[in-house]
């Protein structure tokens, strides 16, 4: 008897312990399968909500870059053509996109590096002025040698400006149509010295200004167009100081002369 109460006691330690093991065992599975699963759920939730908020982050031209205002005010931006860095800043009174290379290279900004696009950073506005007229020829009526005097015509002087950024497109204004059609506009003049001014805004992006001038000698029957026919161009404004002048002048004009200057601020 003892020795069959001897085996029925091995018998019974050797089931308690096969259970505990496999107790165990069982334990150690279910934990490693289900952290994971949660990790996994967790980590895709976390890309889904980080993958809508995204934002640019690069461009390829400083261009791309676009307008820097208050809005946007220290926005980064990595500029591919240029290996730099490009943040939106206000600097000097002006919002303007900062080369991490230049403003690392001085503690103080230089006039210079807020001048460093060929378009304008921000709106502008422009101020215009037409400074001279002279008529260059005896008659603009046809009268012969005698009896001219190179004063009988009856200028009519307009401009139109096109603002034009890099990529082409360009907006428009005229002195006619936003002003008066008889802005300048003298009867029997020779020659005019003085000043006639407006101002106009200069949209953001704008790299070119070209201005076309046109005078028509005007008449009760027929008016006349004395035009050269010619615009004359700034490139670059976005590097132009502010309130730095710009002279210009009708050179291809054959029978009057006629100057004009304007500048940014």
């Amino acid at each position: 008897m003892k020795h069959y109460s001897k085996q029925a006691t091995s018998l019974l330690k050797g089931l308690f312990i096969s259970t505990f093991i496999i107790l165990i065992a069982c334990g150690k599975d279910s934990e490693t399968i289900s952290a994971p699963q949660i990790d996994y759920q967790e980590s895709s939730s976390s890309k889904q909500k980080s993958s809508s908020s995204v934002q640019r982050t690069s461009v390829k031209t400083t261009f791309e870059l676009g307008v820097c205002e208050k809005s946007n005010i220290s926005e980064q931006l990595y500029v591919s053509e240029k290996s730099d860095y490009y943040t939106c800043s206000y600097v000097n009174g002006e919002y303007t996109w900062m080369s991490m290379k230049k403003s690392s290279s001085s503690t103080k900004p230089s006039s210079s590096s807020t001048a460093e696009f060929e378009y304008l950073t921000k709106s502008k506005t422009m101020k215009f002025t037409l400074k001279y007229y002279r008529q260059t020829v005896c008659s603009l009526e046809g009268k012969g040698k005698k009896n001219c005097n190179y004063a009988d015509g009856n200028p009519n002087v307009s401009f139109t400006i096109d603002f034009i950024q890099p990529g082409g497109s360009k907006t428009t204004f005229s002195t006619k149509e936003s002003i008066n059609k008889k802005w300048f506009e003298y009867d029997d003049l020779g020659e005019w010295e003085g000043e006639l001014s407006f101002t106009t805004e200069v949209p953001a992006l704008t790299s070119t200004i070209k201005v076309c001038p046109k005078v028509v000698d005007v008449d009760a029957l027929l008016d006349d167009d004395i035009s050269s026919g010619y615009c004359y161009s700034k490139s670059n404004v976005g590097q132009l100081p502010n309130k730095e002048v710009v002279e210009q002048s009708d050179t291809r004009a054959d029978k009057y002369e006629l100057e004009w200057e304007w500048y940014l601020d």
